[in-house]
């Protein structure tokens, strides 16, 4: 406790110090005001302040969406660690449904920066889907988190061909998302199997988040009987990517065309 109050009063020192600059639109006034309040966040957080910490939290997370559309490559990774940090200050569904918007500026940011081919990018948008997903299950809206998880597995098999911790970690996310939303729509595996063919212990598997040995053709059959929409692009970038001219073109070359 006394190392907490000792940051509080660290804190309130240097944003006194802070507020007498006259440079409030200059960019590394805007940078530090958003840590201070980051830490602020934090210090109001660890002694149970929760309304205080989501107030201060907010506020840095829109210095640092302002910072990021300014300096994406510079600032992204400071907002994804303040929207990190937000989901365990958050409490009530209406701050979760704020917080659900800040992730889509977020998404969009980094979205941008993969297609403009900025290192680092796709790490971060895998980060800031993967949290959209996690929100939106903490919110019971299971529908939606799967295609967000569906969609950070895509981007992180692109450039992690091992399976990794990271990958585990979704596997797992997905498959409680899937089994909580299939028990909403009232279907047992047992069912599921009957609409599929799919075996009752890969489904278990699935669910159990063990399923990154699950067949494209065995998830898509699973996402299908749910009524979830999502296809062969959705799973593989590589197949969206594709031109089609240029393909066209390849093989002819290779069976020598004229």
């Amino acid at each position: 406790d006394e190392k907490i109050d000792a940051a509080m009063a660290i804190i309130a020192d240097a944003l006194n110090i802070l507020i007498q600059s006259t440079r409030r639109k200059d960019e590394n006034y805007i940078c530090l005001l958003a840590m201070l309040l980051f830490d602020l966040a934090q210090v109001h957080s660890h002694k149970k302040e929760f309304k205080q910490a989501e107030r201060d939290i907010l506020k840095s997370l829109k210095l640092l969406e302002k910072l990021s559309k300014l300096k994406p490559q510079r600032y992204s990774s400071a907002q994804v660690l303040a929207l990190n940090a937000s989901t365990s200050i958050y409490r009530s569904r209406v701050d979760q449904a704020n917080l659900l918007a800040h992730y889509q500026v977020a998404t969009s940011i980094h979205l941008a920066e993969v297609n403009s081919g900025i290192k680092d990018a796709t790490n971060r948008l895998i980060a800031s889907l993967q949290n959209e997903g996690n929100t939106l299950s903490q919110m019971n809206r299971y529908r939606e988190a799967i295609h967000f998880y569906t969609r950070a597995l895509k981007y992180l098999t692109r450039i992690e061909n091992e399976f990794s911790l990271q990958q585990l970690q979704l596997s797992i996310s997905l498959g409680e998302a899937f089994a909580k939303y299939r028990k909403s729509l009232k279907i047992s595996q047992q069912r599921l199997h009957e609409m599929t063919g799919i075996s009752i212990f890969t489904i278990s598997q699935f669910e159990n988040g063990k399923g990154h040995g699950l067949s494209l053709s065995h998830f898509l059959l699973l996402m299908d009987a749910v009524g979830l929409e999502i296809t062969l692009s959705d799973l593989i970038p590589v197949v969206s990517e594709i031109d089609p001219e240029k393909m066209w073109m390849s093989q002819n070359k290779k069976g020598g065309r004229k």
